[in-house]
């Protein structure tokens, strides 16, 4: 049961860790695009 919960523990650190990289970019290229549609 303990080791269950600690993969499932890395499993939702991992998760989080990914997804935060990943909405990074996402909010990233946004900026440059609306700076882009901005200055147009």
């Amino acid at each position: 049961m303990a080791s269950n919960f600690q993969s499932l523990t890395l499993f939702v650190t991992i998760n989080s860790r990914i997804c935060e990289v990943f909405f990074g970019k996402i909010s990233e290229i946004l900026h440059k695009v609306w700076d882009f549609v901005c200055n147009y």
